[in-house]
């Protein structure tokens, strides 16, 4: 699939570059606030990123205000903001009271007000004469600030001493230079035009010197890019950086390294090159704030293209905030499309449609043919892939009347932009080829030309080409078309920059095809490497940005795989695959299996991020208890700073989960798998190409069932609640080895989340009977088996120490009726039991004493109040006293108890729109090392709560292991057959790594 890229044409030098389409194969959330921050800052598009404030000002122990401009036709070394006579500059200052700052005019205070602007005030200025200097001084919460800019008209010598190497005298610009610079501010794309501004500017550049000349260099450059010529484009941009540099000229450096950048990310892709003319942008930036927006824009798309999608979504939001405060609505339009594209191909449709949304606010009547083009392309864009994700057509667009009119719009006379009209039909043909109209989507392919000088493109094209050969019903031309697919990246020297989203892509239709062509050995090893490819792909994708959502958006080539695998009868691979491909997002911060494995150098970087993270976080606990003390204002004010140290905390957290993934040396293996314990079952279910089967496997063999014809059949008998019949779909195929199990170890998968199995009736003859009445049911994660649970350094003294120490934790908000009983009998129970407890209710023990000891027991008991963020679970907590537990903060302690209980709402909910659950509490605490948790998967009451909690101890004897299973199983046997038993009772599940 292809997108438009976001990139508009020259606004007096500045401004988001020329319009561009890029492609995109399609890919599979959450606020990272949730749970976390305490003031509504409300959709991604006005959150703020993290960002100098005066908060970041006390922490350096700077005076200087970071204040931020936009406005001025050309800026110099100095800085010096050189104004047009009808220029607007517009000032934002990191200060929330107008009352606070003093801002000065030649030494004259203005009376003009300003509004407010993301954490700041907005001052816009017309200004009159031959103004000098423009002064602000803040009073902060750290003292005083100052900021300081020199101004000057376009029309005289840059301000400054006469010895001052930034005063560069303007010279007239000759009349080819200034009809150049209108032919590209139309954001046109005639060749033939763009060919004779070429030929007059060739022609003149030996009279230009300085100024004129840089200005000249950077027009050629933009000229041949309309006309195809990446190559002449960058050389002219060389030329024209290297004398803007010797010139002082601050602002042409930026706007022509970035454009630079752009070329060598989409046109020319060459990743080394483009971060290089990024690194000569951020050389300049430091004297030009005005295209702070756009270098943080052009940022994220270089992380899209490498596949680093956390980055591209915080340099997105980034972006939009920097243009938001400067009320740069144009540049705030195009980041939120590619903010949103990018969102879309993560499955986040829901938040990616709002962007476009704010997107579509943003465009009015006098915006240009090529922008509405972009904004259309990309909104098809999103509809598509939420159409192929899966969501119901009805609330979505159609996507062919706007692609139609993105042709139009780049006819000859409007945009021009024939490569944009040329990609926008082969998005017809994607859609075509979606919705199964072969007819067309070979006829769309015909109108688009083969010699498409993007490579991405023309790689597209063939790409769109082999797919439609198989559906086609011709398997060999497929192949022969992924032949030259592979060619054309081969020649293009691109083999190795696709992105992880497209190799999947390429991977995975290669394999269609060699299994429609009867070579099923040869199909096999390329859905494995489609498999892997998608394995890759998700260690860019941060477990809180859209992990789950990417991962079940590319599960076709799991069913297919595990299909070809049945059909040739590797039982035992089949499961394996299908083991591999339900749990693959947890895999990478699974802790408790990796941090051992790290290198000394890896596990001291993760050691300096997590003090760090735990210092930010009891800092944030301290700031809070302060909040009732403070005026309407001050409380503002504190919210602001409070939200940056927020997300800088987040991100130290982040940065420590993220090293996790360099302890995988090797992909997870079937070996790597908890095996079945003798004794044990191992039930998973699995779609397949048609329906769903179901594994049964014990330490002896795999039997395999179908127990559905389709997701329909499946959803019909779940819907309908009717448990006979999910017992004959689920369990009766594999009757007899339930009989001789002792325990079932339950992998649940996407919609079969939401099925109690250890409530589903027994088969057949025992109605009355429960699976739980025959045995223990343990719901699984399925993480691969650790080298050591207990952390490096930790001795058999210390696991002693800890062998039966519980810390139990009672409802520190203090309302819930029935918690003061269940948490006195619980810490009755145990001491009975001989375990030492650790009881811990009183509101005034604050969250960081609370983590350390949970971090220091053998066995947790909360009962309390649990919320999970309802999406992939990644923002879900558990309340303390004064802050929370969140999964990011579980998933960084020092250490974890071996076992947990969590007697609060929705602390084990799983979302069936994922793979194998998403995160959730009690996840979270067997990712970093607990071996069983209890857990509820819904609301749940308060008394029933408190029932089962006590009923748990009761049935624990003296002396024995806290065996998470088995102890429920027999708390639930007997509140079931208690009179009047309360339902609720099997809305609680054992989970196991």
């Amino acid at each position: 699939m292809q997108r438009a890229r976001a990139f508009r044409g020259d606004r007096g030098g500045l401004g988001l570059g020329p319009a561009l389409l890029v492609a995109l194969s399609l890919s599979a959330c959450c606020d990272p606030l949730a749970g976390d921050t305490d003031d509504d800052t409300g959709s991604l598009a006005v959150e703020a990123p993290d960002l100098p404030d005066e908060l970041v000002q006390a922490t350096l122990g700077s005076s200087a205000l970071a204040a931020a401009f936009v406005g001025c036709a050309e800026v110099r070394r100095g800085p010096v903001c050189r104004l047009a006579e009808d220029d607007e500059l517009r000032l934002w200052v990191p200060v929330l009271e107008p009352e606070d700052v003093t801002l000065e005019i030649d030494g004259v205070a203005t009376t003009l007000r300003p509004t407010p602007a993301e954490d700041g005030l907005l001052w816009r200025f017309n200004l009159a004469g031959a103004p000098e200097r423009l002064t602000v001084e803040a009073r902060t919460a750290t003292g005083p600030a100052r900021f300081e800019l020199k101004l000057a008209r376009i029309h005289d010598a840059a301000a400054g001493d006469d010895d001052d190497d930034s005063s560069v005298a303007d010279v007239e610009r000759p009349p080819a230079l200034l009809e150049a610079q209108a032919f590209i501010a139309e954001q046109r794309y005639d060749r033939d035009e763009a060919a004779e501004h070429i030929a007059r500017l060739e022609a003149l550049l030996p009279e230009l010197a300085g100024e004129p000349k840089a200005f000249a260099l950077g027009r050629l450059a933009r000229l041949h890019y309309r006309r195809d010529e990446p190559e002449q484009a960058l050389e002219r941009y060389r030329q024209s950086t290297a004398l803007a540099a010797r010139l002082g000229l601050t602002s042409r450096v930026r706007e022509d390294a970035l454009a630079a950048a752009y070329i060598t990310m989409y046109i020319r892709p060459d990743h080394v090159e483009a971060h290089r003319w990024l690194d000569l942008e951020s050389l300049a930036a430091a004297g030009d704030p005005s295209n702070a927006a756009y270098a943080a824009y052009l940022r994220g798309l270089l992380a899209v293209r490498v596949g680093e999608y956390e980055l591209a979504l915080k340099q997105y939001r980034e972006a939009a905030y920097l243009a938001r405060r400067l009320a740069l609505e144009t540049d705030e339009r195009d980041i939120l499309q590619m903010w949103g594209v990018l969102l879309s191909e993560l499955g986040r449709h829901d938040e990616a449609r709002s962007q476009f949304a704010r997107a579509a606010e943003l465009t009015g009547e006098d915006t240009p043919a090529c922008a509405r083009a972009e904004l259309l392309t990309n909104t098809a864009l999103a509809h598509m892939r939420a159409r192929e994700a899966g969501e119901p057509r009805e609330g979505l667009a159609d996507p062919r009347p706007l692609l139609l009119e993105v042709i139009e719009l780049n006819a000859p006379g409007a945009c021009g932009n024939r490569e944009s009209a040329e990609r926008a039909r082969l998005n017809l043909a994607q859609e075509a080829l979606d919705r199964g109209d072969l007819a067309a989507a070979r006829a769309t392919l015909d109108e688009v030309d083969a010699t498409l000088a993007n490579s991405s493109e023309r790689r597209r094209r063939l790409e769109l080409l082999a797919r439609l050969a198989l559906q086609e019903g011709h398997p060999r031309e497929s192949l022969a078309r992924w032949d030259e697919f592979s060619a054309e990246a081969d020649a293009g020297g691109d083999a190795d920059r696709l992105r992880p989203a497209d190799r999947w892509s390429r991977a995975f239709w290669r394999a269609r095809a060699l299994e429609a062509a009867g070579e099923p050995e040869r199909a096999l090893a390329a859905y494995a490497r489609a498999e892997a490819e998608l394995d890759a792909q998700l260690l860019d994708v941060a477990y809180d940005e859209g992990r789950e959502s990417v991962a079940l958006d590319h599960h076709r080539s799991a069913r297919h795989y595990i299909d070809l695998l049945l059909r040739q009868g590797h039982n035992e691979a089949a499961l394996c695959a299908a083991r591999l491909a339900r749990a693959r997002t947890t895999y990478p911060i699974d802790r408790g299996g990796r941090l051992a494995a790290l290198r000394p150098e890896t596990r001291a970087a993760w050691d300096e991020r997590v003090r760090a993270y735990r210092r930010a976080r009891a800092h944030l606990d301290r700031l809070r208890q302060d909040d009732w003390r403070l005026s309407s204002a001050e409380l503002a004010r504190a919210q602001a700073r409070r939200r940056v140290e927020t997300l800088r905390a987040q991100e130290l957290r982040n940065e420590a989960l993220g090293l996790l993934s360099e302890a995988q040396a090797a992909p997870v293996r079937c070996a790597d798998l908890r095996p079945p314990e003798p004794g044990e079952l191992l039930l998973l279910y699995h779609p397949v190409v048609e329906g769903w089967v179901g594994f049964a496997a014990t330490t002896s063999e795999v039997t395999v069932a179908r127990v559905a014809e389709s997701n329909q059949a499946l959803e019909r008998a779940i819907a309908a609640r009717d448990s006979s019949a999910d017992a004959r779909r689920l369990l009766a195929p594999f009757r007899d080895a339930l009989d001789a199990t002792e325990r079932v170890r339950v992998l649940p998968l996407g919609l079969l989340l939401d099925v109690p199995f250890h409530a589903i009736p027994w088969p057949e003859d025992q109605e009355d009977a429960l699976l739980l009445d025959h045995a223990p049911v343990a719901y699984a994660v399925d993480l691969p088996r650790p080298s050591a649970l207990e952390p490096p350094g930790a001795s058999e003294g210390d696991a002693d120490a800890r062998q039966r120490h519980a810390v139990v934790i009672g409802d520190p908000r203090s309302n819930l009726e029935h918690i003061l009983r269940e948490i006195s009998e619980v810490d009755s129970i145990l001491d009975d039991r001989r375990w030492s407890v650790e009881l811990l209710h009183d509101a005034d023990v604050d969250g960081d004493t609370l983590r350390a000891a949970i971090a220091r027991a053998t066995h947790l008991h909360y009962a309390g109040h649990g919320l999970s963020d309802g999406l992939a679970g990644a923002g879900s907590f558990v309340e303390l006293a004064d802050s929370q537990l969140s999964v990011g903060d579980i998933l960084v302690l020092p250490q974890v108890p071996r076992s947990v209980v969590l007697a609060g709402c929705e602390t084990g909910l799983t979302n069936s729109h994922t793979l194998g659950g998403g995160m959730s509490v009690a996840r979270a605490f067997l990712a970093a090392g607990s071996e069983s948790v209890i857990a509820a998967d819904h609301e749940i009451d308060d008394e029933v709560a408190a029932t089962i909690s006590v009923e748990l101890y009761t049935a624990l004897a003296e002396g024995d292991p806290f065996d998470g299973p088995a102890i429920l199983r027999r708390a639930q046997r007997a509140m079931r057959l208690t009179p009047d038993s309360n339902p609720g009772w099997s809305d609680v599940r054992a989970w196991t790594p």
